[in-house]
């Protein structure tokens, strides 16, 4: 559409929209009406959208007003992919109680962003994915309870602040210790200092809140979680898998896994002081720090019995998998399985995403060129 504004009205020329199945409408006279609104084309700010339907000639018009508020505070960070509002649009947010001027901000918001896009496959994009900073710094009201956990209460005013720049992704950095974690598009990052274990954190939650991965590690009941899991879905928990007795680690492995008696003799090679497959009864298997899986429990299918160790660090169960990748326990939950050994998204400090995991970045990565 053709974006000429009224100085007088702050008014933008009205899109009609049509039902003739050529503009985003699934058919032609369905009484499904759609049409393009070319919104890269406006500058940072907020709008008004005025929607009008039901006319005479059945017409169905949107009109845009605006902006309602400019939004301007929005810098570059140096060395970044561009100015092109179709990449990976990534802004950082300060904490106002954190850093003692822009320009502390601007440094650390640098270093963080530097890592990340050298972190592979981030670094197979550069030029594609842009970095800039919101230059108003804002409270995130960050506090962590006595074991480091927390929340960050400011989260309205971080996601207000990061509208002065095109967005996709928010990070919030902040000086206050807590345990980082990953909101919707939005990860709140505790960085005393720009120390490689927390410039690791960056990356850890960024693949949550872009990669949409799970953690590695198996998160606990202190934690929130609840140890076992039944049947798992690639669209919620695509770098975990529950294996049974006749397929591995889908997607990335293809057939039958190792047979339960041979995982077990693999796994007491690895741990030859484990008691859990000798152990019969739930009581006595949850006292020696094993799991006890249920008879319909997907994965009991696998196991072919009750009591199983809780994780491995080793043994993989799978015979053709990806290359680069295997099917190790212990993936979110005790009994699910995971691609590495180790990675980032199991240990923060550890590895690389691994190749399958960072397949999954690179398509997501892929639809910002």
């Amino acid at each position: 559409m053709s974006l000429v504004r009224s100085a007088e009205t702050k008014a933008i020329t009205t899109r009609q929209l049509a039902d003739d199945g050529t503009n985003g409408d699934t058919k032609a006279r369905d009484l499904i009406y759609a049409g393009v609104l070319a919104t890269d084309q406006l500058a940072p700010g907020i709008y008004q959208l005025i929607i009008r339907a039901g006319d005479a000639e059945r017409r169905i018009e949107i009109t845009i007003l605006g902006p309602q508020q400019e939004l301007t505070s929005c810098a570059t960070i140096n060395g970044s992919g561009g100015s092109n509002n179709r990449g990976l649009n990534i802004v950082f947010v300060g904490d106002s109680t954190s850093y003692s001027s822009m320009d502390a901000f601007k440094a650390a918001a640098s270093q963080h962003y530097a890592f990340l896009t050298n972190f592979v496959p981030f670094n197979e994009f550069k030029g594609t994915i842009n970095g800039r900073v919101a230059t108003t710094l804002v409270p995130g009201m960050c506090v962590a309870d006595f074991e480091g956990y927390g929340a960050c209460n400011g989260e309205q005013a971080i996601r207000k602040a990061a509208l002065a720049c095109p967005m996709d992704e928010i990070i919030f950095l902040s000086r206050t210790h807590f345990t980082s974690y990953a909101a919707s598009h939005l990860i709140f990052v505790s960085a005393p200092q720009e120390s490689d274990r927390n410039l690791h954190k960056t990356v850890h939650e960024f693949g949550h809140s872009f990669g949409g991965l799970v953690d590695e590690y198996v998160v606990t009941a202190s934690q929130g979680g609840t140890g076992i899991g039944k049947a798992s879905t690639s669209n919620s928990t695509p770098n975990c898998s529950a294996p049974s007795a006749t397929q591995a680690c889908q997607p990335w492995c293809t057939g039958a896994p190792i047979g339960s008696t041979e995982y077990k003799q693999r796994f007491q090679q690895e741990r030859s002081n484990s008691p859990c497959f000798a152990i019969t009864d739930q009581t006595n298997c949850q006292s020696n720090s094993c799991i006890w899986l249920e008879n319909s429990n997907p994965t009991y299918s696998y196991f072919q019995r009750n009591c199983v160790p809780k994780l491995s660090d080793t043994v993989s169960v799978g015979m053709s998998c990806m290359a680069g990748t295997g099917c190790y326990q212990g993936c979110y939950y005790y009994n699910w399985f995971r691609s590495v050994p180790g990675g980032i998204m199991r240990e923060v400090v550890m590895g690389t995403f691994g190749a399958y995991n960072e397949s999954l970045l690179r398509q997501k990565l892929n639809t910002y060129k």
